[in-house]
């Protein structure tokens, strides 16, 4: 992660566990508030972490968009992935920040 944080929301538990376990991702959970608290807490301690949240990206974003989460593109890196012909996955990342 180069020293930032992140957090992937996906909608399959399988999927996130595998990037656990492939360490592509330190760890998940299935509460927004918990990942927030996970995710703004490395953001303040300046640690890197990566953090899987199980939901639909669309919702999840609309929610930490409302909570004042997540405001600019600065702050916002939305992206696709395609791994090794198994197609595009639902996986969304972005750099956390925090309504000045």
């Amino acid at each position: 992660m180069n020293d930032g944080v992140c957090l992937c929301v996906d909608v399959d538990p399988e999927r996130l566990q595998r990037r656990v376990d492939h360490r592509y991702l330190d760890e998940w959970t299935r509460d927004l508030d918990d990942a927030l608290a996970r995710v703004l807490g490395a953001k303040r301690e300046r640690r890197a972490l990566s953090v899987g949240l199980l939901g639909n990206a669309a919702t999840v974003f609309a929610e930490l968009l409302a909570r004042g989460v997540a405001v600019s593109y600065t702050h916002l890196d939305v992206y696709k992935r395609q791994l090794l012909g198994v197609g595009i996955l639902a996986l969304v990342a972005f750099w956390v920040g925090e309504r000045q």
